[in-house]
């Protein structure tokens, strides 16, 4: 299987059958394993960049919800800043496995044999096993984000 043939059948829908073939193209290039790469990188650089640059107003919200009045003298037990750096951490990593498949699906399949061989001890996650752990744990902090936090 290569990595620009489709993993799967994209359904069209009676509103978008009308679209050009330029969307078409698109929807088609969107569920090859190259562009399924591209959508996870896309989502970690969002996903860091969002969280990343609003962590300070996050844990001053994330202050206030977080409270027990049996946990010390102040009733704060948890300011939520350790949340925030395992999401950004989790973002990372997602970026770099993403972006290392995308370097060896374009870069280095068609380097010589001498490089290829360098390669081979690196892994890569073809099959998402990987990604899709990462996802699940970010998708987990997101909702532990959005349930300990009250904007209003």
């Amino acid at each position: 299987i290569r990595s620009t043939s489709p993993m799967y059948k994209v359904v069209d829908f009676e509103i978008l059958s009308g679209c050009s073939g330029a969307w078409k193209g698109f929807k088609l290039w969107l569920s090859t394993w190259r562009g399924a790469n591209i959508v996870y990188l896309a989502n970690g650089w969002f996903t860091l960049l969002g969280y990343w640059s609003s962590r300070e107003a996050l844990v001053i919200n994330m202050g206030g919800t977080l409270r027990d009045q049996y946990a010390d003298g102040q009733g704060k037990w948890y300011k939520g800043l350790h949340i925030i750096y395992t999401l950004c951490f989790l973002a990372v990593c997602s970026i770099a496995v993403s972006g290392f498949n995308l370097f060896e699906d374009t870069v280095l399949v068609g380097a010589s044999k001498k490089c290829s061989r360098l390669w081979t001890w690196l892994p890569f996650d073809r099959h998402f096993r990987l990604l899709t752990v990462l996802k699940v744990a970010l998708l987990w902090l997101k909702m532990e984000l959005l349930v300990f936090t009250c904007w209003g």
